[in-house]
């Protein structure tokens, strides 16, 4: 019975998610629908693995052909995916077929072993092999577009937190000890875990990891397509980003902008009669911060104030006025810039006024 329940867990996990996907297909944004064709994909993995372990590991069959395929293909529709959510434009269909060459190359290997009744136990073990590489290079990928999305984000929304894809990342590292779980899987050979009650040990840790991926891709709110778009430089000179930073700091000071909530660097601009891209050159350059460490610096600095002043005052108000979105953003930023929670700085102001 436990094997039987791990043979069909994963399957079962991708099948329930692939049908939410496809039943609101025609309504999904961009990157929902890579997630939909990956949920296809991993389901038809995970059915050919039911089928592989329900039948036994004896003999070479249409659906370890199509396991090969699957197996090969779902990083790199993975990267698809994390591509379409961090870049504005979608891949040219040459790079989307360069990434899906090893799938190719393998399963027309597979066909190969299929056709001519030939050894396949090589073959197996060089897919995982071939797996890991596959999914290491999906992984560095993924990284390389992540890493200037959370820069961007961070230089066009002072409340960045929510927006840096963070669930995305740990998903994309859990992928990665993932795919080396499967390459020792592979070498080791799943004709192990045939008939064998431990197979619910990947069974769940594989179905955990699924459900994670379409739940974090299924709530993730879709970026601004300015944020998506590649930095754009800044060829000011430097006397007029130095003119800028001046205008910048003198809205801050003066103007008091970071207390206005959901601030975007664009709102910044607007004020300053400029740009996003130079303001945030300037900002980057002469603050030597992003966007949004700027803002909250100003924010803590104003929060500290507020503090200072009445030693009565409730948190939530302080984080309010300060022009945080919630109490949360506030305690973390709070914290990040001055080592101490709020109500912690406050006690140690007031005690050392006595």
């Amino acid at each position: 019975m436990l094997y039987h329940l791990a043979s069909c867990l994963p399957l079962m996990v991708c099948l329930v998610w692939t049908v939410i996907l496809l039943a609101e297909f025609r309504s999904l944004d961009a990157p929902r629908r890579v997630l939909t064709v990956f949920g296809v994909v991993t389901t038809v993995l995970y059915a050919c693995h039911f089928v592989y372990f329900e039948r036994g590991a004896e003999g070479f069959f249409l659906t370890d052909c199509i396991w090969c395929f699957c197996t090969l293909s779902v990083y790199p529709l993975y990267c698809l995916y994390v591509t379409v959510l961090t870049t504005k434009d979608f891949p040219p269909l040459w790079q989307i077929l360069c990434w899906l060459l090893p799938a190719l190359g393998m399963s027309s290997w597979a066909v190969y072993i299929l056709l001519t009744g030939t050894d396949s136990s090589l073959f197996r073990r060089i897919v995982g092999l071939v797996d890991l590489a596959v999914s290491l290079s999906a992984a560095a990928v993924c990284f390389s577009r992540l890493v200037p999305f959370r820069r961007r984000v961070r230089n066009y929304y002072a409340d960045a937190e929510d927006k840096l894809l963070n669930p995305v990342l740990v998903v994309l590292i859990l992928l990665v000890a993932a795919s080396l779980a499967t390459a020792v899987v592979s070498l080791i050979g799943r004709e192990r875990f045939s008939g064998q009650d431990n197979l619910i040990i990947p069974a769940l840790v594989f179905s955990s990891l699924l459900f994670g991926i379409f739940l974090v891709g299924f709530k993730t709110v879709f970026p601004s397509s300015e944020v998506r778009e590649e930095d754009s430089s800044a060829d000011l000179e430097d006397g007029h980003l130095s003119s800028l930073m001046e205008r910048i700091d003198r809205e801050m000071v003066v103007g008091e902008l970071f207390r206005k909530k959901g601030l975007k660097i664009s709102d910044l601009a607007e004020a300053v009669g400029s740009n996003r891209s130079y303001v945030s050159a300037a900002v980057n350059k002469f603050a030597g911060i992003s966007f949004s460490d700027y803002v909250n610096r100003y924010r803590i600095r104003y929060a500290q104030e507020l503090i200072r002043s009445d030693r009565t005052v409730q948190m939530t108000e302080v984080s309010d006025r300060s022009g945080f979105v919630d109490r949360v953003s506030f305690y973390r930023s709070f914290k990040r810039a001055t080592g101490k929670s709020p109500s912690e700085w406050m006690a140690d102001f007031y005690d050392l006024q006595h």
